[in-house]
This record gives C-alpha cells, structure tokens and sequence, in this order.
C-alpha cells in the first residue's frame, strides 16, 4: 500500500486517551462525541497549536500512537501532550512535560519510550532530559545532558544508544556531541566533538551505523561542510562538502542509502538545488532543482522510495507541495502535488504503520501557530516537466494515435502566426518529430480521430477576420495532410464528435456574422460532406458529446443575442434530427465536456451570461434527461481542458480566471461525491492549450497561452489521493450519485 501524509492545525478539543474507544471510532465514523476529531481519512485537530515540536511514532501493547510534545504557541512554551491513535483517527490528551519547552529532541527508545532531551523554555536553554511512559502515560526525570542545548539533532545509534549533536546555547553554536546508554545508568557521556560548531543544521543515520552531519549555522553563516561519526571510534571526520551551503534543509536517507538534502538557507537566499550524498563513494551529486525555494520545510520518506517535501518558508509560510522521484528515469525527478489546505513552517511529518504521513502543527503566518492537520496520500497525481515541442504555440489540438504517440496540429505561435508544422511525440515519449505540414493553418478548429486512426481537421479560424471551410486527413502511414471535401460552411468554434457509424457530425460555430445553426456531416470512407439538420438554437463556442445510447449531447455556446445560453439539444443519428433537450442550470459557453462509464456528463467552467469565467458545475443524466447542479470548481476557469481518468474521475486544468489571467492549477471531479479537489500545479499557467491521457494512465499537456505561448510539455501521473483536513468531510450536495446515496443509507 502507497502511504500518506497526516498534517496537525487548528480546531477541536480533545478527551484524555483514559476513556475507551467507542464503536463510532471502529466504524471510522468521523463525527463522534468529542465532535470533528477525525478519522482515518480526516485527521481532526490538535486542542493546542505549536510549532517547534516533535512528534514520534510507538507501538504499544495498546496498538500504535503518534506522541506530540511541547513546542511554542502564539501564548508560549507549551507543556502539553498530544496523543493520535491512526487506526482511528482519535486524538486525546496526554500527561503533560514537566516543564514546557521548544526546540528539544524526542527519540523512541527501547520500543516504546520517548526519551526528551534539551530544548528552550521560560527559563532558557535546558540540559534536562525526561522519559515518556506512553502505556502508563508518565514523566520521569532523566540523567541531564553535560551541556544544555536546543536546535540540536539526534540519532539512534545501531546498539540502541542516542547521539545528539551540536546545537546552539543562546545563540552561541557548539561542537559538543554526547551519548545516552538506555541502561540502568541512563547517563549521558560526552562522544568526540564535530570538527566545526554547527546548529540548524541535520543528523542523519546511514545504513552501516555511521551518522552523518550536514551545513548549519555558524556566526551568522551558512556551512557547507558535512562530516561523518564513526559509532567504533566516536570521533567525527570531515568529509566533502556539499555543492551548496545551506541552513535549514534537510536531510533525508532513500532506500538505496543515499541522502537527499532538500531546500535551506544560504545567507539571505533560498536554496533551489538538491543534492544527492552516496556514503559508497563519499562524494555529492546534483538532485535537480525543485519548483521552489523553502527552509524549514518536511522531507519524508514513503514506502515506494519517493519522498515528499511539504511546506517550509521562503519570505512567508508557503503551503506547497513537491515530490521527489529517485526512479524518475527521463524527465525531471521533481514533480509538483496537491498543495496543502493552508502554508505552514516548522511542522513535523510522522510515518504512520499504513504509510501515511501524518504532520502536526506549525506556523501559518509570521506569528500564527496551527493546531489544523491534514491527511495526505502520496499516491496522489503528481506533476513533472517533459521538455517541449519545436514550436509554442495556443489553440491548436492534440491527439492521441493508436500506438501511443500524439500528434500536435494547427495553432498560433509566439507573434500570433498561424503554425502549419505538426509535431509527432513518439510512443515512448522521448523524442518528436515532424508530422508534415498543414495545407491550411488554423486555429479554433474540429479535430476528430477517425476509426481508421487518421485524424480529421476542418474550419476554423486563419486570421483576422478569416474562416475557412477547408478540411484535410492525417495519414499517419505517410505522415503527411491530405486535403479533402471542404465543409458546406465556413466557421470557427464549432463542435466536432465520431459518431459509432464513423461518421463525423460537426455542429454550430460562427461565420464571421454570428452564430450558425448549421450542422454537417463527413463521411470518411466516401470523403465527402453533406449538410445535416439545423440546429434548434445557433450557438457557437459550445459543446458536444457523443452518449452512451450513440445519440448526440450538445450544450450552451454563444446564442444570437450575443451572450451565453443554457440549452441543450439531442441528435439522433438514426433519424437524423435534432430537438431540444432540458437547459443547462447555467448559461455558458467555452466550457468543456466529459463522460463517465456511467454515463453521467459533467460540464464544467466555462464564460457565464456576463461573460466573465464561473466555476460552476453541473451533471446530465441521460436517462431522466435532466441537469443537476454540483459542487463548484475551486476556481473559476475558461479556455480549460477536460478529460476523464481512467479511475473514473474528471480532471480540469488550466485556462483562466478572467481574460488575462491564466492558471497553473489542476482539479479533479469525484462523480459519487460531487465534489472537487486539488491536483496540484503544472510549472507554467496556461490556457487554449491541450490536453491527451495515454493507456498508462499519464496526461500530457502541451502549449497554451500564459504570459506569452508556452512550448512546455507538462505530464500529469494520476493517483487517488492528496491532502484532506476534516473541514472538507461534510458537505450539503445537491446531486448525489447511487454510491453516495447507498453510503449515506449505512450511515442512517
């Protein structure tokens, strides 16, 4: 099973773990006595918000628990205790520190004991250090460490002992390092000291035992130096320094024992480069650049191998979301995922036993702790770059072939040219080439793959002022375009399905005078067109879909007034008429189309009556033939794309929010629930680009407008989660599908 993150914030109270779980938690219900605590899939709130914290994972005879303690709040040092059982999603009050503190460090010990050490509190730096009974939920006090410290790390060391190291007295770094034996002693024993005095730096635990310690602070500087502790000597050893100094980063192991260090401060700027330390060869690597620059960050490992970076800081608290790939293969490794529901710094991220992560607290703001948390699954999409096409261009249309390649036709390049160059993306996606030229270049126009695997072009728009009613074939045995029978009519903005019997059904678009309610019909096998019945309303800018029953759905567009209408009409291609369907719930048009295997269709977004974007949705069902109106986009958006997952959701991306303001954002369309989410960012906002999803599963984007046209190739990698927080658990749907309504039933 992939796993996912859990993230702690703001909320609601807790009740101490002494009191039985009720058969509500077993069920995994998410409201309960104690209110919206959560549940395994919506993680509740923390009764305390706080940043410098930690938070450990146990098991216990009792079964498994996140411990979270101490830290600061917007009030002060915090003393209290935080207790999440993850098979249920619970969390309850724990025996709080003896004395509250900040910046300490907390290690699991003999299997289920948290042993504290150091930290800041009302009274200064702390060489306190205290044991955590978790089962019997006491404190103890401990031998104290032989120097008081805070912003230190620690390890636990093969044999069982714990090493920490550096850290800081005031704001005076130190090279002390010591070791705890979890004997009966319980003493702590100096070890040999670092070769330079560092904090704000990482401790990580290599696969032979050895620990390895990286950059930080000193006077005011960032270090790049790392060295190495050998557990047989206790002596520490410089090794080579990073490509980069940094402060702040992390540093996390994979699972082939290499280290990836993420992020950090160097003096006043951000660190953009990874850096891959290999403990085989003692040497640094580039990791590649992530999407942006973050200190005080999460880097977690998941049971795949990738690891996912969250939050941090850069000027402000950032909320987003990267993922790093070590089997990335071409392309780059990084890739961008569901951002969180709010930014944050200084939270801490725990591996829970099914995988997940769960992260608590951190600051939301410059002063503003959380005790808001969020579930995250790493299975979830995830965006990354795939080189670009030979020209950028916007408006043009992508198509999948029948051996996986896309071929790229038609569009305007970067001065408003038309470009008549098509572009063929092999199957295996690592290289494209020519897939001849257009005999007419043209934008706005049909494109439809025909059964055959040849795709069909026609109208659109050739310039100022200019449509055509010219058509041409894709001979994907030649690679060239062959011009064929022109349509009846010259438009642009029209809509273009296959239907079953192959042949073509274009309807509506604008001739240069407004709407039309002309509709034609290509015959492929003969290569000719005919004219087909008139349309009940003209319309141009709308949309069509081919339905379950081979009947034709078309919808909305510009009407004769000038403005976005709501009606929906039905083609019957064994008649070959046309009549008036239920409206849409709302006028619109330039929105987009999908079907599910159920055959429910979504519209989504699109320009509404005042002509500016909506992020209104709604779904048609074919059988009762009427609209429902569901949840709405998170933002408003025309010039989009839309396409169907092949997990059975609807996924938008891109377009804009007005008409100059294109978008980076992704959502994803859940049919039983009704509901939107996240998908993450591409790494360019976009829109009139094109969107195409492959046998894999991957979606690639290409082109599109954003400051100017884009040549990027974007690819999506589909999956089934992201961040959740149990604010988004209860919501009043207009439209519910038979799987919700079955769900709600068992709830009753």
């Amino acid at each position: 099973m992939i796993p996912a993150v859990f993230i702690l914030g703001c909320g609601t109270q807790s009740k101490p773990l002494t009191e039985s779980v009720s058969e509500s938690y077993l069920s995994k219900s998410v409201k309960n006595e104690f209110g919206l605590t959560g549940s395994p899939s919506a993680p509740g709130s923390i009764e305390t918000s706080r940043t410098g914290h930690t938070a450990s994972l146990v098991e216990t005879n009792q079964g498994h628990r996140v411990i979270v303690i101490g830290g600061k709040s917007n009030s002060g040092f915090v003393s209290a205790v935080e207790i999440y059982l993850p098979e249920y999603g619970r969390w309850g009050l724990g025996a709080k520190i003896p004395s509250a503190r900040s910046g300490h460090s907390s290690v699991v010990i003999a299997g289920e004991r948290i042993l504290l050490s150091g930290g800041e509190g009302d009274s200064g730096v702390s060489a306190k250090s205290y044991i955590y009974d978790p089962v019997a939920d006491i404190w103890r006090e401990s031998s104290p460490l032989n120097m008081a410290r805070t912003g230190h790390g620690s390890a636990v060391l093969h044999d069982g002992s714990v090493l920490v190291v550096g850290g800081r007295v005031s704001e005076i770094p130190t090279v002390s390092t010591e070791i705890y034996a979890s004997d009966d002693n319980e003493s702590w024993n100096l070890s040999g000291d670092l070769t330079e005095p560092r904090w704000g730096h990482t401790t990580t635990l290599l696969q032979d035992g050895s620990v390895l310690a990286t950059g930080g602070r000193l006077n005011g500087e960032s270090l790049g130096s790392a060295e190495l502790f050998d557990p047989t000597t206790k002596k520490w050893d410089l090794i080579a320094p990073m490509l980069i100094p940094r402060w702040g980063h992390t540093a996390t192991r994979m699972l082939n024992g290499k280290v990836l260090v993420v992020g950090g401060q160097n003096g006043s700027a951000g660190v953009l480069l990874s850096e891959i330390y290999d403990p085989a060869t003692g040497t640094w690597s580039r990791g590649g650049e992530t999407f942006g620059e973050r200190r005080d960050h999460t880097a977690s490992l998941l049971t795949d191998g990738r690891v996912v970076v969250s939050g941090g800081y850069t000027y402000v608290p950032v909320a987003t979301t990267e993922i790093f790939d070590p089997f990335s293969g071409i392309g780059e490794p990084w890739s961008r995922t569901d951002k969180l529901a709010g930014p944050r710094q200084g939270h801490t991220a725990t591996a829970l036993p099914s995988g997940n992560l769960l992260v608590v607290g951190g600051r939301g703001g410059l002063f503003t702790s959380l005790t808001r948390v969020e579930l995250y699954n790493p299975s979830s999409g995830s965006w990354t770059s795939r080189g670009t096409i030979s020209t950028a261009r916007w408006g043009h249309s992508m198509t999948v072939m029948r051996d996986q390649s896309i071929l790229i036709a038609g569009g305007k390049g970067i001065r408003g040219e038309l470009v008549t160059n098509s572009v063929l993306l092999s199957s295996d996606k690592q290289r494209s080439g020519s897939a001849g030229v257009l005999n007419q270049g043209r934008f706005s126009h049909v494109t439809v793959k025909l059964l055959d695997d040849r795709v069909l072009v026609a109208g659109g728009n050739t310039g100022l002022s200019s449509r055509t009613a010219t058509s041409e074939i894709f001979d994907p045995e030649s690679s060239k375009w062959l011009s064929t029978d022109p349509m009846t009519v010259a438009v642009e903005l029209a809509s273009g399905v296959l239907l079953e019997n192959g042949v073509v059904l274009v309807t509506g678009g604008w001739d240069g005078t407004g709407p039309v309610t002309t509709t034609g019909l290509f015959n492929p096998d003969a290569g000719k067109w005919e004219n087909g019945p008139e349309l009940m309303n003209a319309r141009w800018g709308h949309a069509s879909i081919l339905l379950q029953d081979g009947t034709v759905l078309i919808t909305g567009g510009v009407g004769s007034d000038g403005t976005a209408i709501g009606s929906s009409e039905i083609y019957d291609p064994d008649t070959r008429n046309v009549k008036l369907n239920s409206p849409m719930k709302v006028a619109r048009d330039g929105h987009k189309l999908v079907m599910n295997e159920d055959g429910i269709v979504l519209a989504a977004g699109g320009y509404g009556s005042d002509g500016l974007p909506i992020a209104d949705t709604e779904v048609f069902e074919a059988a009762s033939g009427e609209w429902t109106t569901v949840g709405s986009m998170e933002s408003p958006r025309s010039a989009h794309s839309v396409l169907l997952l092949s997990n059975g959701t609807a996924f938008v991306v891109g377009g804009a929010t007005d008409f100059d303001t294109p978008l980076s954002t992704a959502e994803i369309f859940d049919f039983d629930t009704g509901l939107w989410k996240s998908a993450g960012s591409m790494k360019d906002a976009r829109m009139g680009h094109s969107t195409v999803q492959l046998n894999s599963g991957e979606v690639y984007v290409t082109g599109g407008f954003g400051l100017n046209p884009v040549d990027s190739i974007e690819v999506y990698r589909p999956g089934g989660g992201g961040w959740s927080t149990s604010e988004s658990i209860v919501s009043d749907l207009k439209f519910k599908s038979p799987s919700l309504l079955a769900f709600q039933r068992m709830s009753q």
